[in-house]
């Protein structure tokens, strides 16, 4: 009887034990959800923004569309992937108000490092 009653007892702790980690492990999974959200928000955000300030300085090259442009290229910095912050500078470089073939080719390279940083393709374009 009394083997009886520390097998029921054990198994409860084990209850208990399990509960506390399947607890633990779904607040921790749902943090991480969290926080994946809000990184893909941010740099939804940061890249739209950068590319309508690029597209401002192309139609218009005034001193406060370079300043807006400033604005969302030190967004990027501070979101953007590896691969998306190396393109630096380049696009700005060619975004002179001029039509320059060199930007389109920036552009689509800028555009799928982004679509890539974001999940929608492969670092490919797949």
């Amino acid at each position: 009887m009394n083997s009886t009653a520390s097998l029921l007892s054990v198994a409860g702790a084990g209850g208990i034990v399990g509960s506390l980690v399947t607890s633990m492990l779904q607040s921790w999974l749902s943090r991480r959800a969290a926080l994946d959200e809000r990184k893909f928000r941010e740099k939804k955000e940061a890249y739209a923004g950068l590319l309508n300030a690029i597209y401002q300085v192309n139609s218009e090259h005034s001193p406060a569309n370079i300043k807006e442009a400033n604005y969302w290229r030190a967004r990027r910095e501070l979101v953007g992937s590896e691969q998306v912050r190396s393109m630096r500078g380049r696009l700005f470089a060619l975004a002179d108000g001029t039509q320059n073939p060199e930007l389109t080719i920036a552009e689509a390279a800028m555009l799928a490092a982004m679509s890539a940083d974001l999940g929608f393709a492969g670092p490919e374009g797949d």
